[in-house]
């Protein structure tokens, strides 16, 4: 392996001192087209996921904010007995989390089968094989924390301020 290695390069070398001429050896073809497909690919593919993040994180919101003007009454009257903003806030909370988990349950799995495919569909278009197909745990926790954390920042101010909504006729409802 080592004298193939050698000849390679002795070829190589020998073929760059022809004028006009590039070689190079097989690994450094194969290593400059992951880079090229990269830089091709990688852009749009950060751009779909971005978008199907945003997506999900809006669903799962407008889930919350139903769920949340519907039991406005529901919060008014546990304010009148006495409940603590706090208590209504950590139920809200509680809910957000909750939905963001199971939404993390089932995004993240089919995001990653979905990833999968995908690159193996493009490799095989292309005639390349991929080197790697694991998923760094960097990617794999953020989505976790995005696809959880992020229902708690969509309109949690409906429940922690006591607002309430006002509808078509202009009353408070609670």
């Amino acid at each position: 392996s080592l004298r193939i290695a050698q000849a390679e390069e002795w070829r190589r070398d020998r073929l760059r001192e022809l004028p006009g001429t590039t070689a190079l050896l097989k690994r450094d073809v194969i290593a400059n087209d992951r880079t090229l497909f990269a830089r091709i690919f990688d852009p749009p593919l950060r751009l779909m996921v971005a978008i199907a993040l945003l997506v999900g994180t809006l669903v799962v919101g407008l889930i919350i904010y139903t769920a949340t003007v519907e039991r406005q009454r529901e919060y008014g009257v546990l304010k009148a007995l006495g409940a603590r903003r706090r208590s209504i806030v950590v139920g809200y909370a509680t809910m957000a989390l909750g939905l963001g988990a199971i939404a993390a349950l089932v995004a993240i799995p089919v995001g990653v089968v979905g990833a999968e495919l995908q690159a193996t569909q493009i490799a095989a278009a292309l005639n390349f094989d991929l080197a790697d197909r694991t998923l760094p745990i960097g990617v794999l926790a953020s989505s976790a924390a995005l696809t959880v954390g992020a229902p708690l920042l969509l309109k949690p101010g409906v429940v922690a301020t006591g607002i309430p909504h006002r509808g078509r006729d202009n009353h408070p409802r609670f």
